[in-house]
């Protein structure tokens, strides 16, 4: 398998252990998010369900890109595949440059992706074409908030101010009464704002530095085991080793799903995801443990692996075939090897 398997391996995790693919905001409890796509419509027959390649033609030449568009958006945020849902986003934007649902939900992928300064600006240019008066004041709270989370604390003041002035007699704006009151205090403060989940989400997938993204699921999977599950997922398909092999180590897993997990972190590319997977192993049943790692075995090429890999294995058969300190790194003896453990687990 290669590393997409181990990804996917984590997203079937992340179906199982999660009813929603979206937390709720930094500052918000209950308030609704919109910089996002609108809500799904109601469940429809699967047989009326457009396909992505129905709703990509649709995207391409439907008099109005936006219904398709943003119901394919929603597949794929449900899919954790965000930068295909960007570029989606931005074909239908080509077409219709001036639709404030496409940009609206452009500012929210763009976020979760972890480029809020880049969500702040497609907001602020929404902004200026419509005016305050026009734009919802959940929206100018969301810029406010992109604008405090990247440190442009003026211009969230400035947002803030207009929001209260355009909507200040809102249901909107009473209902969210309290988060208001936390950002205007975080804007009045200057001190750093403490990232929660979806932000840290949008850290895990689009920090530049591994470090961060290891920080962010660290994180994550202290919240809850939601979060956890979706973070997991997201972690499994990172480009570093390090932040894949962490998201096998961290995985709480039902039973049912470990075998596939295992099998994936084993067929990956980098050895120290390999390594973490041994480790996980130990879970399994006894023959299933033993049918994984033999077959791991078979293959493996790199000679901590595969010293690990005998090692897991002499713990399910301590009497099984002992490893000289030359055998690792020797194509023939690794072979001899297998071959004994294998007449072994088959009697």
């Amino acid at each position: 398998m290669s590393r997409l398997s181990l990804a996917t391996a984590c997203l079937l995790l992340a179906a199982c252990s999660t009813s929603e693919s979206r937390p709720a905001q930094a500052f918000g409890s209950a308030t609704d998010s919109l910089v996002e796509p609108p809500a799904p419509p109601a469940p429809m027959a699967e047989a009326a369900i457009p396909t992505e390649a129905q709703l990509r033609g649709r995207i391409a030449h439907d008099e109005d890109p936006t219904p398709a568009a943003l119901a394919l958006v929603r597949q794929f945020d449900a899919e954790e595949r965000l930068p295909e849902a960007l570029q989606v986003l931005e074909t239908a934007l080509e077409r219709t440059p001036r639709d404030s649902a496409l940009r609206v939900a452009r500012a929210g992928v763009l976020r979760d992706l972890g480029r809020r300064r880049e969500a702040a600006e497609a907001l602020a240019e929404l902004l200026t074409l419509q005016g305050p008066e026009r734009l919802h004041p959940g929206l100018l709270f969301e810029l406010a908030e992109l604008q405090t989370l990247e440190g442009n604390l003026s211009a969230a003041k400035a947002t803030l101010r207009m929001l209260r002035q355009a909507h200040g007699n809102a249901e909107w704006t009473h209902r969210a009464s309290g988060d208001l009151t936390t950002l205007d205090r975080a804007v009045e403060s200057g001190r750093p704002v403490r990232l929660l989940a979806r932000d840290l989400l949008g850290n895990l997938r689009g920090a530049p530095l591994s470090g961060d993204r290891l920080s962010a699921l660290r994180e994550l999977v202290r919240l809850d085991p939601e979060l956890a599950a979706r973070a997991v997922a997201i972690a499994g398909g990172d480009l570093d080793p390090e932040v894949r092999a962490e998201s096998l180590h961290l995985a709480v897993v039902d039973a049912g799903i470990m075998p596939e997990l295992v099998a994936a972190g084993l067929a990956d590319r980098a050895p120290q995801v390999r390594l973490a997977a041994v480790l996980r192993a130990h879970e399994l049943a006894a023959a299933e443990s033993a049918d994984l790692l033999l077959a791991a075995l078979a293959s493996e090429q790199d000679a901590g692996v595969f010293t690990a890999l005998h090692g897991a294995l002499r713990k399910l058969d301590p009497h099984g075939p002992e490893l000289k300190t030359t055998v690792a790194e020797d194509p023939a003896a690794r072979a001899v090897l297998v071959a004994a453990w294998r007449q072994r687990w088959t009697k």
